[in-house]
């Protein structure tokens, strides 16, 4: 997360640009989307190191791709698109990781468990 907000601020501040690597930066950003996304429902994605690896990566793929569109379009109305489709991967990612948690945590026999105990309550 704070390797893209540099970069966001590197982009924006300091006028760096991609030049001609901008379609390779679109590329290697959808790839980071695509494992953070698909994170949840990969096993080996879900291991220690790589769970982080991913996280990260989603982040940073998901500043590469507004940066390439951004230097390969010049077009405002088109990064805006591409921001709201961040927040909307960003929805996605959360909502995923969510719904991973609660299969987990069904599948618990664990009476002691926070989630299990915050549910009980808002059952009765």
């Amino acid at each position: 997360m704070l390797l893209a907000l540099v970069g966001d601020g590197a982009s924006f501040f300091r006028n760096w640009h991609v030049g001609q690597y901008a379609a390779l930066a679109v590329a290697v950003g959808v790839v980071g989307v695509a494992l953070g996304l698909a994170q949840s429902s990969l096993p080996i994605l879900q291991m220690g190191v790589m769970r982080l690896f991913t996280g990260a990566f989603f982040v940073v793929g998901a500043f590469l791709v507004l940066l390439g569109i951004e230097e390969l379009t010049r077009n405002v109305s088109l990064d805006l698109f591409v921001v709201a489709l961040s927040v909307l991967w960003l929805v996605t990612k959360i909502s995923l990781s969510q719904w991973d948690h609660e299969r987990i945590c069904s599948r618990c026999t664990s009476e002691s468990c926070d989630y299990k105990i915050g549910r009980l309550r808002k059952e009765s």
